[in-house]
């Protein structure tokens, strides 16, 4: 036969539940979580429900638990209200709340526990809308092509997942936007943007999750992030050659033309100018006009003869050679900067240190 608690000490196990973290005992005098958990399994198998029950705030309290080991005490927990007579079902709710807070991967051994308390678990987590991260390494160094890591996020209900990285002087990044992870999926996180990596600092990760269906958001996850990044110095690529560093390639056509409307024209002036300058009666003793259209005519075909012997639109070799040497010094040089950024980029590291995630 085991005690009741009294009123107050009801009251410390709700806000234990609920507040999963406390300032850290000292290594020396901290017991392991996973030895206080099997000392917790123990207690309850053996239906010592109190101690169970202190066990269990112990564990929810020990920042050195693991979220699964807080998930399970709770578990336990919510158990030992549900064994009552009469069933605690309000406090067996908050340490099933308490459970998925903690975790919303792990699940209560079906062999373990009573249907009744599986059915208690299934109603609190139908009713919550709590999002869980797990998979990020604590540690990783990348390269500026690799620089991505992929985070499980599971939930209660589908959701669809937006992350944000914001610095300590208050920039924001996006991570990922819009991905739909369903109850449970991976969530690329890309910590690099237009070549680069984001810049050192200590930084806050936040996971933001609307549901699918209701459009509810829940709480959302932060994670502190540590970034240690080279800098990737880029050489900026050369500009365009404009069009006035090139020789023209073809002989142009304006002097030619002017040549041929310079024979036609002084071709006619002659002409008219014989004509009137030639009195009527000297035009019909020795038929000038005739002679006057000739010159005119011959000077109008020497200027077309002209045109022709300055070969408008003819290819100029020198220039096109000219031409050919300036763009092939362009594109080398190029093509030497471009490799000289991907060198410099794939030299490139960034260290990322994550720390535990939390609401």
């Amino acid at each position: 036969m085991h005690l009741r608690f009294g009123s107050a000490y009801v009251l410390a196990i709700g806000f234990a539940v609920l507040v999963t973290g406390s300032g850290p005992l000292l290594a020396q005098e901290r017991e392991r979580s996973s030895d206080i958990l099997a000392r917790l399994v123990s207690a309850y198998e053996e239906i010592n429900y109190d101690s169970t029950r202190s066990l269990a705030l112990r564990l929810l309290s020990d920042e050195a638990a693991t979220p699964d080991e807080k998930a399970q005490a709770a578990f336990y927990m919510a158990a030992t209200y549900l064994d009552a007579a009469p069933p605690r079902r309000a406090d067996a709710r908050r340490a099933m709340q308490a459970a998925i807070n903690a975790s919303v991967f792990a699940r209560p051994d079906t062999s373990t526990f009573s249907a009744e308390v599986l059915l208690e678990y299934a109603r609190t987590r139908s009713g919550a809308f709590v999002i869980g991260l797990r998979g990020l390494p604590t540690d990783t160094v990348l390269g500026l092509e690799g620089a991505m890591v992929e985070s499980e996020v599971g939930g209660t209900r589908p959701a669809t997942i937006s992350v944000s990285l914001e610095s300590a002087d208050r920039r924001l990044y996006q991570l990922a936007s819009n991905v739909r992870v369903g109850v449970g999926g991976r969530v690329p996180l890309q910590f690099a943007a237009n070549g680069a990596f984001f810049p050192t600092g200590s930084y806050v990760m936040r996971f933001e999750a609307v549901d699918d269906s209701a459009g509810a958001r829940a709480t959302p996850v932060t994670v502190p992030v540590s970034i240690v990044a080279d800098t990737v110095a880029v050489v900026p690529l050369p500009d365009t050659l404009a069009d006035s560093v090139f020789r023209p390639e073809r002989r142009p056509w304006g002097p030619a033309s002017r040549t041929l409307l310079g024979g036609l024209f002084v071709g006619a002036l002659t002409a008219g100018a014989s004509q009137l300058m030639t009195p009527p009666t000297l035009k019909d003793a020795v038929g000038m006009d005739g002679r006057a259209l000739g010159v005119g005519a011959f000077i109008a075909v020497s200027g077309f003869i002209g045109m022709i012997a300055s070969r408008p639109g003819a290819a100029v070799p020198e220039n096109v050679t000219y031409n050919e040497s300036r763009h092939q010094q362009w594109t080398e040089e190029r093509e030497r900067i471009i490799a000289t950024n991907e060198s410099r980029r794939a030299e490139a590291r960034i260290r990322l240190q994550f720390g535990r995630p939390s609401r």
